[in-house]
This record gives structure tokens, sequence and C-alpha cells, in this order.
């Protein structure tokens, strides 16, 4: 009897059965069938692979940028410093262009030729430096600037026979003149223009007073240092206001040494 219920449960299978096989189509049967979302990946997929990609070209991007803006920064500082050092040549090349032409000037414009001098023209020659005795008047700060640009500084006086040819000149000329001599930046402390303290003086009596007296008036701070054409002797500093317009003497070096 039990034989029996088995057997006719085979040859009538129950709807479960048919249930259990006839299971949704596979992706192969579904293609087969003309499915056209069969065998594809999903949308998110695909969008995370181009952002995948996008980030890889991206890093790639960025490190050829950095190594290009690299090699952009070290091509700058080499043209810098190239450029720097031009720049130094064609200021030595101008300095030397300048003293060719104040120690030889052309004298004959057809041939070019050049007559060398010991001291550049206006200058005056003494004991192997050159002197130059303005004509013009500036205040004592402006000559310094000036003595500069000609190529000297104002005259820095070292010895009796330096301040008696200066006072020799200063008095066939007949004015006052400003010498390279101040205490501008500590009073009472006077330096040269090199900023040496002068190893001999030659100030007249009663200077220097840190005063200018002109036409019965007193000025005080006077903190820089002329040349006075009347003094009878070497003695002929004075100080005077650096405000005041007066002569100066520059000084350089001679093409030829002294001796």
């Amino acid at each position: 009897m039990e034989m029996d219920g088995i057997y006719n449960g085979l040859q009538k299978p129950s709807e479960d059965v048919y249930s259990t096989v006839n299971q949704p189509q596979s992706r192969r049967a579904r293609a087969e069938q003309g499915d056209p979302t069969a065998g594809k990946a999903p949308p998110y997929r695909r969008a995370a692979l181009v952002l995948a990609g996008l980030c890889a070209l991206s890093v790639a991007a960025n490190i050829f940028l950095t190594a290009y803006i690299s090699n952009l920064t070290v091509e700058r500082k080499q043209i810098q410093y190239r450029h720097s050092e031009l720049e130094k040549n064609y200021s030595n090349i101008s300095e030397k262009y300048s003293a060719l032409d104040q120690y030889c000037p052309i004298t004959d414009t057809s041939s070019k030729e050049r007559v060398c001098k010991a001291c550049p023209q206006n200058w005056g020659l003494f004991n192997g430096k050159c002197y130059y005795f303005s004509t013009d008047r500036m205040n004592w700060t402006s000559s310094r600037h000036n003595c500069t640009s000609l190529g000297g500084h104002m005259v820095i006086i070292e010895s009796d026979g330096e301040q008696e040819f200066i006072q020799s000149q200063v008095r066939r000329i007949g004015d006052f003149f400003w010498i390279g001599l101040s205490d501008e930046v500590t009073e009472g402390e006077f330096l040269w223009v090199d900023n040496t303290p002068p190893s001999t003086t030659y100030w007249k009596v009663n200077e220097p007073d840190n005063t200018l007296v002109f036409k019965g008036n007193q000025y005080p701070n006077a903190d820089c240092v002329v040349i006075d054409y009347k003094a009878a002797s070497l003695q002929s500093w004075g100080d005077g206001l650096c405000s005041v317009l007066v002569r100066r003497v520059c000084e350089t070096i001679s093409a030829i040494p002294a001796g």
C-alpha cells in the first residue's frame, strides 16, 4: 500500500516540483532571446570604472606638471644667475670704458687715436693722486655723491704735503672748499668718507666749535668740514653747516704711480 503511493507520486509530480524547475531565465538564455541588458555590467560599475580612469589621469597629470614646474624653476634660477653675471660684467666694462675715456681721451676723431694722461681731464696730479677742484657749488652730501660719480671720492688728507698742496690751490682760487670729513653720524667724532678717523688734523684756532658764524649770526650743528682759503698757515680747517653750498675737492688714483 505504501509503495503504490510512492509510485503514484512519481508518476504525477506535484506543482511544487514544476515551480522549482521553472526558475527565471539565466543571462545566457535571455541573451539568446535578444535581451539587450544581458551580459552587460550594471551602470554604476561603468561609472566607477570611468571615475577610476579619470583619477589615474589626474594623478599622472599632477606628476607631470610638478616635474615640469620644478624644471622651469631650476631654469629660471639659472637664467637669473646668468643675468646677474652679465650685469656685473657690463658694469665692469662700463667702468673700465669710462676710465679709458677719462685717462685716455680720443684726440683725433678720424683715427680714433687716444692719448693717455696721468689724470682725467680737468684733474691735477700731485704725488701719485689726481685732484679735482670744482667750479660749481653744492651742499656736502651732494658734493660727496658728485665725487663718486666722477670715479673718485671727496678728498682724504693724509699728510702735511697733501694739506699744503690743497691749501695752496684753494688759496690761489680764492674760495672755500668741502673736504671729505664730517661728524654727521656721531657728534664730535669726525670721520673721513671711508669711515676712518683722521691721522692728523689741521683745525683753525677754536675749531671745531659745532657752529657757523655768518654775518654776525651763529648757526648750530656745523658737522661738515671746509678749508678756509684765507688761512695763512696749514691750520685751515673749520666746521660748517652741511647744507651750505660750497665748492669741493675730489680725489682719485693716478694712472701713473707715484715715485
